[in-house]
């Protein structure tokens, strides 16, 4: 959670604040909302699917080993049991043949809740991050609080509202400017 949530939140606080629409909903779904009652931040559905969107556009895990646990084929190539295998996530979060609009920032492609096993940004199965759900939730907090207290908006690097994402960001070279709410 130490680093890898920190890069998150700030690579999905910079897609946020990029995007007047995404912004206009995190501030719709924040503004009256008890933050200090975790169930109100966990049900924040928009800020989790721009925390998800983040993860799927930008993984921090760039690449996952996996091993086959009984003989399978794969791209239709014989895997014996116990096969090491490497999954591409920065290929498979984006596979434009897969996932409509995969470069673009969709918070609303994780509103029903269901997990697509194609995005392994927390993992998946028997192998997943055990601490997912608090990292979303400490994540949407983070989120949630800044939005609540501060006017941000996004000044490096550039991302554009609404179209294709850079394939990566350096959350190290972001900025943003930050101004008190009235």
């Amino acid at each position: 959670m130490r680093d890898t949530l920190g890069a998150n939140a700030f690579r999905a606080l910079g897609a946020i604040a990029a995007d007047p629409d995404v912004l206009a909903r995190a501030r719709e779904e924040v503004d009256g909302a008890d933050l200090s009652e975790p169930a109100a931040v966990d049900g924040m559905r928009h800020l989790e699917g721009c925390l998800h969107e983040a993860m799927r556009l930008w993984p921090t895990p760039p690449l996952l080993a996996r091993e086959t646990t009984r003989e399978v084929e794969l791209a239709g190539e014989k895997l014996d049991e116990g096969t090491q295998v490497m999954i591409v996530n920065t290929f498979n979060h984006r596979d434009t043949e897969q996932t409509p609009d995969a470069d673009r920032l969709v918070p609303e492609r994780w509103a029903d809740g269901e997990r697509n096993y194609r995005f392994n940004h927390l993992s998946n199965g028997t192998q997943d991050c055990p601490g997912g759900p608090l990292v979303l939730l400490l994540g949407k907090a983070v989120i949630a609080r800044l939005l609540a207290g501060y006017d941000v908006r996004l000044e490096e690097p550039e991302l554009p509202a609404g179209g294709d994402q850079p394939n990566m960001v350096n959350f190290y070279e972001m900025r943003f400017a930050v101004a008190r709410r009235s």
